[in-house]
């Protein structure tokens, strides 16, 4: 997240849960990391109408320009419907890595022990 912060990046949540955007901050706050925008489920059905019940997830709606998931269901939709992901697979060690890379910014990544 500081790599990203430091090259401009805005962190968003998008999660398919009803947990209150106000909830969802605190939480990641409390692991010292601060969110730009939290779209849950209730703001996903309301901006994409009809729409929000036969797509998980929709970035373009909310101006994301790539999505991060563990669902390759969400890889499966953004192909589909035409929006950027970096799917992380469950078990990668180096998911971090594996972000950065994908956004360009290796160059940056600073291992921590």
């Amino acid at each position: 997240m500081k790599v990203l912060r430091q090259n401009d990046y805005n962190v968003c949540v998008y999660t398919t849960s009803y947990r209150s955007p106000f909830y969802v901050r605190k939480l990641f706050f409390s692991y010292g990391i601060t969110i730009d925008r939290v779209i849950n489920k209730r703001i996903h059905d309301k901006v994409l109408g009809a729409r929000g019940g036969q797509i998980s997830k929709y970035p373009p709606a909310f101006d994301i320009d790539i999505h991060v998931d563990d669902a390759p269901g969400v890889g499966i939709e953004g192909e589909r419907h035409h929006f950027n992901t970096i799917i992380i697979a469950e078990n990668d060690p180096d998911w971090e890595a594996t972000i950065l890379n994908r956004l360009g910014l290796s160059e940056n990544v600073v291992k921590q022990h």
